[in-house]
């Protein structure tokens, strides 16, 4: 697989993998080469490999990670940005918001 840069990338790691930084979560987007993708198709398996000691939280997805959610009104240009936000964040404030109910 290789790292591929997509629009709303702020950062690189490693000065080669476009990524994006923002509220503690780092977001990337990845190619396979037709081999890849057809042994992905064939068997359906994927290895998810994070160095350290502990797994940090991750998501792994082939949907799209970024959608416009109520871009917000500014009067200075200079102060406009996309409000965008990932699927990452959004399932992770659903699962915040099930255990401050007391739910599993």
């Amino acid at each position: 697989m290789k790292p591929v840069k997509f629009e709303q990338s702020n950062c690189t790691i490693g000065g080669e993998v476009p990524a994006r930084r923002e509220r503690g979560m780092v977001l990337t987007r990845w190619q396979g080469c037709w081999r890849e993708r057809l042994k992905f198709l064939l068997f359906g398996k994927l290895w998810l490999i994070v160095q350290g000691e502990r797994m940090p939280p991750t998501l792994v997805t082939s949907d799209r990670a970024f959608r416009i959610v109520n871009p917000p009104v500014v009067d200075n240009a200079d102060e406009g940005y996309l409000a965008a936000r990932t699927r990452f964040e959004a399932q992770r404030e659903r699962v915040e918001a099930r255990l401050a109910r007391g739910g599993g």
